[in-house]
């Protein structure tokens, strides 16, 4: 597979990737012209759609009173992280939807204070995300992270790992942990009212409509070419 990608790229005009990060590392490990690679990334307006709905309606889910993670079986998710500091902080409750590693499923089942619910609605999901004390994001690596933008789009406070392409996006709006070292102490999350101003220009520069307007820009330059 990894010699059809450089075919792609040979006969590529212009490649478009996520972000600033993204793009070192194509022009790092793959050798293509840094000229040649238009940064366009996501956004967060499609959770304007979804309505918000307690489908599950679990008492033992507070509004608050719980950290909030979207599951993934990739390694790069990171979610020995969340183990680590559910053992850890066993005081606090951990949700977590979607698909986790197998090798994980086993200890986080039997941790009383971690609720796994497995594959949910999308909009059960927004109600989770955006009545939890703070999303939990521990990836080691990202091309761009949508979920703490979407969880910053409903005023949930973010806390994810300390790794460039976090800081590239999200700046002074989250709470960075490392990704390597779960604590005892989750850290204080950074409220959305305190860094109001600083929210709402991150949501409007990673939003889809301006990334549309990126899109539209480099289809006409093509054109035009």
């Amino acid at each position: 597979m990894y010699w059809k990608l450089h075919i792609k790229i040979k006969y590529s005009r212009i490649i478009v990737t996520v972000s600033e990060t993204s793009k070192s590392d194509i022009v790092k490990y793959l050798g293509v012209d840094p000229n040649n690679i238009v940064v366009i990334g996501n956004g967060w307006e499609h959770l304007l759609s979804i309505k918000a709905i307690n489908e599950k309606k679990d008492i033992r889910i507070i509004p608050r009173q719980y950290y909030f993670a979207l599951g993934n079986v990739k390694p790069h998710k990171n979610f020995s992280w969340i183990l680590n500091a559910a053992l850890l902080n066993p005081s606090d409750l951990f949700v977590i939807a979607g698909k986790i590693p197998s090798y994980l499923l086993d200890s986080l089942s039997s941790l009383n204070n971690v609720i796994i619910l497995g594959y949910i609605s999308d909009s059960y999901m927004k109600y989770l995300m955006q009545n939890a004390k703070a999303l939990l994001f521990p990836s080691f690596d990202e091309g761009f992270g949508i979920p703490p933008l979407e969880a910053l789009a409903v005023d949930t406070p973010c806390i994810v790992s300390d790794i460039p392409i976090m800081h590239e996006i999200f700046g002074d709006a989250v709470t960075y942990i490392n990704p390597y070292n779960s604590t005892s102490v989750i850290p204080d999350v950074k409220s959305t009212d305190d860094s109001y101003d600083i929210v709402e220009k991150l949501l409007q520069t990673h939003s889809w409509d301006s990334q549309a307007k990126k899109w539209f820009e480099l289809i006409e330059s093509a054109l035009n070419k």
